[in-house]
């Protein structure tokens, strides 16, 4: 059983690198691809394959990411400096930040793994009847942060809520998050780097941008306190508590915010296994599939799924930094503006084979509100409102 074991992580991992490196593609699609493939496999071969893939893909997302500009939800808030970065040849060393900023969230997780055992469910049990409350107040300060643009803020806010609504919905419309996600994140940033006319330049794969241990311990207990707040709220992602976090930090805009955004894309998945464990609330779509395959999840389970996450985890940086080297070299002889409109009709093509038409119409709809929100400079956590809107008027 234990050599199945193995097997099913190093699975899992490969199925993550694969689907990290595919622009558009949702670990919460990937995950549903691989669980309809795999029915008759037994639930705990499943769920390790599962935690593999889920910690592989959040490594692996930020080189199409930064190299592409085919952002997630989770890696869009790293966009603008690491897009500043790509275009002075260090595409390079903007992944390689957010990778070193994934590993110390992942490891900061791991040594405060006992107190968060304890804490999660002290703090759901709390919260849990005002979660609606929390999650209208986090949307009235993300607003409060784009004061300057109050009335765009609070349209593109409303937008997206309105699309949500209407996403989750709509009869027929499978996999209501991949349109709608991939049009108000990659597929607007793609639009926008389209409409620039700029070459990208030749791309070093050198470490200029020092992290000091000092900063990035600062990085890895922000990333801490925002997953965290994920794990007890849903709907609130990595996008708004990144943003939220780092604005109290004063780190927005520098390359710190890099490091920042990919220690909580690490620590929020680690956060969704421990969770799943401990109040039985998974708040990653991959992790949930896991927790369905398993039903009840023990302390054995538990850890077989944090050595799972361990192996992925490490094998990931290793492989994130040389897909990093290889896209420099790589780049260096494409023409960047047909690249990102093959990109950007793999996307479409990937909405159309998994919801149709409808999901079509989703996503240009998605599209044209994030160019709205990059046009007018604003956040781009504004537009986690398609998920926190409808959570909010379940809760309230």
């Amino acid at each position: 059983m234990m050599l199945e074991l193995i097997a099913a992580a190093l699975a899992g991992l490969l199925i993550g690198i694969v689907s990290g490196l595919t622009p558009g593609l949702h670990v919460n699609l990937a995950a549903a691809i691989f669980v309809h493939a795999t029915g008759g496999l037994p639930g705990l071969v499943v769920a390790v394959a599962l935690v593999g893939m889920s910690f592989a893909h959040v490594f692996l997302e930020f080189v199409p990411a930064v190299f592409l500009s085919a952002a997630s939800e989770d890696t869009a808030m790293a966009s603008k400096p690491a897009a500043e970065m790509l275009m002075k040849g260090l595409g390079y060393d903007a992944v390689r930040l957010a990778l070193t900023g994934c590993l110390a969230g992942f490891l900061a997780a791991v040594l405060l793994l006992p107190g968060l055992l304890l804490m999660v469910p002290l703090v759901f049990a709390v919260a849990r009847d005002y979660i609606g409350w929390v999650l209208l107040f986090f949307a009235a300060l993300m607003l409060w942060m784009e004061r300057r643009l109050f009335f765009w803020a609070v349209f593109v806010f409303a937008a997206s809520g309105a699309l949500g609504f209407v996403a989750f919905s709509l009869p027929g419309l499978d996999e209501p998050l991949l349109p709608m996600l991939s049009g108000l994140f990659a597929v607007s940033f793609i639009v926008m780097s389209l409409a620039g006319d700029f070459q990208l330049p030749v791309q070093h794969a050198v470490e200029i941008a020092e992290v000091k241990p000092s900063a990035l311990m600062k990085q890895a207990g922000l990333a801490i306190a925002a997953g965290s707040l994920i794990s007890i709220f849903p709907a609130l992602g990595p996008a708004q508590s990144a943003s939220v976090t780092s604005s109290l930090s004063g780190s927005r805009e520098n390359k710190g915010y890099v490091v920042l955004v990919g220690a909580v894309a690490s620590v929020s998945m680690f956060m969704s296994l421990v969770t799943m464990y401990t109040i039985a609330k998974a708040r990653n779509g991959s992790v949930a599939m896991a927790q369905d395959a398993l039903g009840i999840i023990g302390i054995g389970q538990f850890s077989l799924l944090l050595a799972a996450a361990f192996l992925s985890a490490g094998l990931s940086v290793v492989v994130a930094v040389y897909a990093a080297r290889l896209s420099c070299r790589v780049m260096a002889g494409l023409n960047y503006r047909l690249l990102l409109g093959i990109v950007a009709s793999f996307i479409l093509l990937l909405v159309f084979l998994f919801s149709g038409l409808s999901g079509l119409v989703v996503m240009l709809t998605g599209a044209s509100i994030g160019i709205t929100c990059i046009v007018k400079g604003l956040n781009r956590s504004l537009l986690m409102g398609c998920l926190m809107a409808p959570v909010m008027a379940i809760y309230l």
